[in-house]
């Protein structure tokens, strides 16, 4: 919760303009299809992985932009999603800061061409009753990066690698989980 409350503050403090930024905060709405991935398990010393199916993924970011990068917050919402052996669906929420890094030299907050970005953050962890059975499941830390390119201001096209960390808790054992994906994603901003 604690995350959460950060998050609403920091939203805050963009959406404010704040005296340091002389730029229009900007809202990108984004949509992935994400390439399977891969679901590792360890528990006290044992450990597992799973191929998971390919899915769905939806979010949001706000973006100070710069003449040569733009920063700010996002939030993303994971369609459950299943691994191919095993019954019960889970997902993700991040909630990151990123930040977008232009490759060619920009001459105006116009920003377009080849970036490479990075996010960095929190995630919050859910599972189907199929999934978890009786353990109870925990988010971790959140961390991706890629590489895009920005169409028209408004396009923005991306390939990100992402690793989503949780952790699950049974009969008193704390266990970690560890997704990690590959993501082609469409942008559109506002």
């Amino acid at each position: 919760m604690k995350t959460i409350y950060i998050f609403i503050v920091a939203i805050f403090l963009i959406i404010s303009k704040p005296i340091y930024c002389e730029t229009t905060p900007k809202f990108m709405l984004n949509v992935g299809y994400d390439i399977g991935g891969k679901h590792d398990v360890s528990l006290v010393g044992i450990s597992g992985s799973e191929d998971v199916e390919n899915s769905v993924s939806v979010g949001g970011e706000i973006y100070i932009p710069q003449k040569n990068y733009e920063w700010g917050l996002g939030v993303e919402y994971q369609i459950p999603r299943e691994q191919k052996n095993i019954e019960g669906s889970f997902s993700f929420i991040p909630i990151y800061s990123v930040g977008r890094f232009f490759l060619q030299k920009q001459n105006s907050e116009e920003n377009r061409g080849f970036i490479l970005f990075t996010r960095v953050g929190y995630n919050l962890f859910n599972g189907e009753k199929e999934y978890k059975g009786s353990a109870s499941l925990d988010g971790g830390i959140y961390y991706a990066g890629g590489i895009g390119f920005v169409a028209n201001n408004k396009l923005s096209f991306n390939v990100i690698y992402e690793v989503l960390n949780g952790t699950f808790d049974i009969l008193n054992y704390k266990g970690d989980i560890d997704y990690s994906k590959f993501s082609i994603c469409l942008g559109y901003r506002l």
